[in-house]
């Protein structure tokens, strides 16, 4: 089962490498848009809320939820991998249970200059100077790279063109 896990904050490059992937030939499950997989969960009772604000979301909200997958949902994915490599691109609070699923995780990283040029000019009303959520990702951001030193996660610098990425990721397996 060629499974592989591509992460990263927000911004760094994992749905744009997936695309190339794609475009390779590769299949590629973008897990934040995969159906009935990704979704806010309230950190105290597990449960998903009924209400979700507008974005940027509030300091509070971002502290009392956690972005999760769902357990049944991601085994369904995983036992659906045959012998050609599959790319999950994204993360999850909970994605640490899954780790011994996947032959490699690739941690995609760059420094917060360009991550914050990424996340505006994607979506700016979200991102703003003042977001909450930029300055929790550029907190994340900052560590991303120390945490996933010594761990199983392979680190790949995306500051370089998505074309590059996904060659680095490919030459990696």
């Amino acid at each position: 089962m060629p499974a592989y896990q591509i992460i990263g904050p927000s911004g760094s490059g994992k749905s744009t490498a997936g695309e190339v992937l794609k475009q390779k030939g590769y299949r590629v499950v973008e897990t934040d848009s995969e159906e009935g997989l990704s979704s806010w969960i309230d950190i105290k009772t597990g449960v998903k809320p009924t209400l979700i604000p507008e974005q940027p979301y509030p300091k509070e909200w971002l502290e009392s939820h956690t972005w999760g997958w769902d357990t049944a949902k991601m085994n369904e994915l995983l036992d659906s991998v045959g012998e050609e490599p599959v790319f999950f691109c994204g993360g999850a609070s909970n994605d640490s249970d899954y780790y011994e699923h996947f032959d490699k995780i690739f941690g995609l990283h760059t420094n917060n200059k360009t991550l914050k040029t990424r996340l505006q000019l994607r979506e700016p009303q979200r991102w703003g100077d003042d977001s909450a959520e930029l300055e929790r990702m550029l907190k994340r951001n900052d560590e991303f790279k120390a945490n996933c030193t010594g761990s199983k996660v392979i680190l790949v610098d995306s500051s370089s063109i998505p074309q590059n990425v996904a060659n680095t990721i490919l030459g990696l397996i």
